[in-house]
């Protein structure tokens, strides 16, 4: 196990990449390198993260230092549901589809939400080591950091700031899933819609012609994660993309104006 070390002087290193800067670099759910990335690569995505660019260099040194590369085969499970504390993930390429659990469903685990390159995962059950209250399964070929539960725990009995970086992770994570939850209770069929898209665009890369945000999503899968038919989540996009909101690809709807998906309905 590795000690977290002191912050080292940058001046012979390159700058960093913003979060904002590395996601605008980079075609939706891929590195720049048509080649599988590797480890350092990985590992410099994850630093210009929206979570670790801005802690201090020793906490990013001591937490990627556990880190390892691992791939996954199309509709592999990586973490189960109910499973008893999980590792961390955060994903390099690829997308990972959350299932969860409804009430009177006997059992059954429905999409609620994709997750997309460049955020992480599994922040629940590898902080609090408890039961995952959903599956995520790879929806397409992935690769991701893992960093182990085990480690996490020594890294954060060496160091107090390292605990509380993980609990602001966690936090996070509980205000999107809360999120998640309540984004379609009590609307209507195209205000489902409209929120579910506007949840998902929030951490979706950006489109590769610079104009707007990919959400690598078909409308059927929109429609299942949205809880509404087929038709009428083909129906909302249609309208959307009149209006310009939107624009419909193959498995892919890309957000050109996100705030105006919860502009209000013009009065009748």
């Amino acid at each position: 196990m590795k000690k977290p070390s002191p912050p080292q002087s940058t001046a012979n290193k390159k700058p960093l990449l913003t979060p904002a800067a590395w996601q605008a670099a980079m075609p939706p759910g891929n590195l720049p390198l048509k080649a599988a990335p590797t480890l350092e690569q990985a590992r410099d995505a994850a630093r210009a993260s929206a979570w670790l660019f801005p802690q201090p260099g020793h906490i990013q040194e001591a937490l990627l230092g556990e880190s390892t590369l691992q791939k996954f085969d199309k509709n592999q499970k990586i973490i189960n549901f109910e499973d008893q504390g999980s590792n961390l993930y955060f994903l390099v390429q690829g997308s990972v589809e959350v299932g969860m659990a409804r009430p009177r469903a006997g059992g059954r685990l429905f999409p609620v939400h994709i997750v997309t390159s460049l955020n992480w995962f599994g922040e629940h059950g590898a902080v609090t080591g408890k039961a995952s209250f959903a599956e995520f399964r790879a929806r397409s070929a992935c690769s991701a950091l893992v960093i182990d539960r085990a480690a996490l725990q020594a890294l954060a009995a060496q160091d107090a700031s390292i605990q509380q970086v993980l609990l602001e992770l966690l936090s996070g994570a509980i205000r999107s899933y809360l999120e998640l939850a309540g984004d379609v209770s009590g609307l209507d069929v195209e205000d489902r819609v409209r929120s579910k898209l506007f949840a998902l665009s929030a951490s979706a890369p950006p489109a590769t012609d610079g104009k707007g945000v990919d959400i690598p999503m078909s409308r059927e899968e929109l429609a299942i994660v949205a809880s509404v038919s087929r038709a009428s989540a083909c129906n909302v996009l249609s309208s959307l993309q009149d209006a310009g909101v939107v624009k419909l690809g193959y498995r892919r709807i890309t957000v050109l104006r996100r705030d105006e998906l919860l502009a209000p309905k013009p009065d009748c």
